[in-house]
């Protein structure tokens, strides 16, 4: 049943669990009208980056209406409970039991997911797949944004140009629509068109565990993949603008 046809009220559950922040503000599956019919919402936080805690983040982190409707609000750790307390609405809400993305494990994926991770290996020949997140932010609009107006041709050309990677593109959803807005989707589309199978997997799914599992290291602009694969134990390297940081986590 989608979310479009469920409809709450009849329902009646004893608990909604939340996991967007900006997706819950207007709209019947905002939280304050779930609140009328439900008063025990768990808001699951969506982003787990706490580098740079700006302004803006702070807003989307701790101080969305979810938060403050919420009945309880998942913490994962101490450090994340300490931000929550300085800058949430208030702190009676927490509840400190982890969060759910960390229990996601290769055993859970399904078939599909599971060929699709047998045919990236397959392509990849044995080379060191490396997964390269770039975000929708082009790098215009956020100095702490995206990197692919300044880098994103030039990266694709040199990795694509030697043979020591495989390389394992996941452009985030929103990342071709934008392009568009700057005039260069059609040079970029004829730059992936020109590559063949076994130089580039151009990964559109929904599902980015694949990728995660699939890969020997990841490279990406400021995401919420990062927690995620950090998990893994294997490099990143997190691209802003003007520089690359690397974390290694693992050997590689």
């Amino acid at each position: 049943m989608g979310a479009d046809s469920y409809d709450l009220a009849v329902s009646c559950p004893d608990l909604v669990f939340l996991c967007k922040p900006y997706e819950a503000e207007t709209g019947k599956w905002c939280a304050r009208e779930i609140k009328f019919v439900c008063p025990h919402i768990i808001y699951i936080p969506y982003n787990m980056a706490l580098a740079g805690l700006h302004d803006f983040r702070k807003t989307l982190m701790f101080r969305q209406p979810v938060h403050y409707y919420a009945w309880k609000s998942m913490v994962w750790n101490k450090e994340y409970g300490r931000f929550y307390d300085e800058n949430a609405f208030h702190n009676t809400n927490k509840l400190e039991i982890g969060h759910p993305k960390f229990d996601v494990s290769h055993k859970m994926l399904s078939e599909k997911e599971q060929e699709t991770i047998r045919i990236i290996k397959q392509r990849a020949g044995g080379r060191k797949v490396l997964f390269w997140n770039t975000s929708f932010i082009l790098g215009k609009e956020h100095a702490d944004g995206g990197i692919f107006l300044e880098y994103g041709q030039q990266f694709l050309e040199y990795i694509t140009a030697g043979d020591d990677f495989f390389l394992l593109w996941r452009p985030h959803l929103l990342f071709f629509q934008t392009l568009k807005q700057y005039g260069c989707y059609a040079k970029i589309m004829e730059m992936i068109n020109g590559f063949s199978a076994d130089r580039l997997y151009l990964d559109t799914q929904i599902s980015q565990w694949p990728a995660v599992f699939a890969s020997d290291l990841l490279v990406s602009d400021l995401s919420g993949i990062i927690e995620s694969y950090l998990l893994t134990n294997k490099p990143i390297a997190v691209t802003t603008r003007g520089k690359i940081e690397i974390e290694t986590h693992g050997v590689f």
